[in-house]
């Protein structure tokens, strides 16, 4: 009788152990070797700073770029030329800072023709008192503001208004305060326009 090279199984017929076993053995072994190939070569290149290719092949040669930083400015990189600059890009649309500008106001009334200053009387103001002094525009003339003039330190004026003399608003007055121990005065001062 001739022996049987199958063995028994649940799975049906297998070939005899020994022939089974020899391949099992031979692809493990490519696998130990495959592996004890190439992650030595990966963590050797990680450890020196080269990059490894993702074009690596079986036999362990590998894309050895090193790094610039880590090997003392050396470029082992194989590059080829540096392609021309594109073109620089359209310009934004700018923005709208606060939105839409409104609507520009009506034109204002035509200025006067001239101002000029009239003084009124320089009055003496007692020590420790006040007194008034009144600037007044010539006739059709309004004062469009004033002020006071003083020659010596010492009055505050204490009311700085426009008034009216004889027309509506033609003149200007002030009234001097003397905070001191000794005589002061005070001069009003209009800018009249025409």
């Amino acid at each position: 009788m001739i022996p049987d090279n199958r063995t028994g199984s649940v799975l049906g017929p297998l070939p005899r152990r020994d022939k089974w076993l020899a391949g099992s053995t031979i692809a493990s072994l490519a696998l130990v070797l495959a592996a004890g190939v190439i992650s030595p070569v990966v963590a050797a290149a990680q450890s020196t700073g080269e990059r490894v290719s993702a074009s690596s092949g079986p036999s362990g040669v590998l894309d050895a770029c090193t790094d610039v930083s880590q090997l003392g400015g050396k470029d082992n990189c194989k590059r080829g030329a540096t392609g021309p600059t594109g073109p620089t890009g359209a310009q934004g649309v700018p923005g709208t800072p606060g939105g839409p500008t409104g609507p520009t106001g009506p034109t204002g009334p035509a200025g006067t023709g001239s101002t000029n200053a009239y003084f009124g009387p320089l009055v003496s103001v007692p020590a420790g008192g006040s007194a008034q002094s009144t600037a007044q525009c010539p006739a059709g003339h309004e004062a469009v503001s004033g002020g006071w003039y003083t020659p010596n330190a010492g009055v505050v004026p204490g009311i700085s208004w426009r008034t009216t003399t004889g027309t509506p608003d033609d003149s200007w007055q002030v009234v001097g305060d003397n905070p001191t121990r000794s005589a002061k005065s005070i001069q009003a001062i209009a800018y009249c326009s025409s």
